[in-house]
């Protein structure tokens, strides 16, 4: 399955108009979250990484064009409003492997040293993948950068050096790209001392 994972994230590169990417996108989704093994869900995550960083420009288009067909009294199909799901989905699940704590909750007490590795991979992936998409604009979600900034200071992640790494070339790359950058991670920033000071009661 993980070969499988592989072939069809490539077989969906390989259509530039991206009607193939979106007919099975879901599909590698659903490789990433369910599969039991994990290193199916590695390359189930990386292939989603790949198709988003290549299509996500012409998801957004086909979008934009259905709202106006919508607009002239035309009939617009509802798969354009499945891909803005599926690709929200997608980061929605790579934001929750970046953050899960591997040896605690994801782990049971019988795990192998394979297992718990395989764990640390996908998570690694998954912070990686992140990363990437944030940084050429395939992703502006505040709640994604809010977690990359604050990764880098979890103590989790003190036993993730991948990760560090990663992050601490990325965030000051990344606010120094634009002006628009800065502002932006200034504002998640700003977020993320607000709720620590001024956390919200339940």
């Amino acid at each position: 399955r993980e070969g499988a994972a592989r072939c069809l994230a490539l077989y969906c590169l390989l259509d530039t108009s991206g009607d193939v990417a979106k007919l099975y996108l879901n599909t590698l989704i659903t490789f990433a979250r369910v599969d039991p093994e994990v290193h199916v869900r590695i390359a189930a995550i990386k292939g989603l990484t790949d198709l988003l960083m290549v299509f996500t420009p012409a998801f957004a288009k086909r979008s934009f064009h259905a709202e106006e067909h919508v607009k002239d009294g035309a009939q617009a199909k509802d798969d354009s409003v499945d891909v803005n799901i599926f690709m929200n989905d997608a980061i929605t699940l790579m934001r929750e492997y970046a953050e899960m704590r591997v040896g605690e909750n994801t782990m049971s007490g019988d795990a192998t040293d394979t297992e718990e590795d395989g764990m640390k991979m996908l998570r690694i992936a998954a912070v990686d993948g992140l990363a990437r998409l944030s940084f050429i604009g395939r992703t502006k979600r505040k709640d994604v950068l809010q977690r990359l900034v604050l990764l880098p200071h979890a103590a989790d992640t003190e036993k993730f050096p991948a990760i560090r790494q990663c992050l601490a070339v990325f965030l000051p790359t990344f606010s120094r790209i634009s002006t628009s950058n800065r502002s932006t991670l200034e504002s998640a920033a700003i977020d993320i001392m607000e709720e620590i000071c001024f956390p919200q009661a339940n």
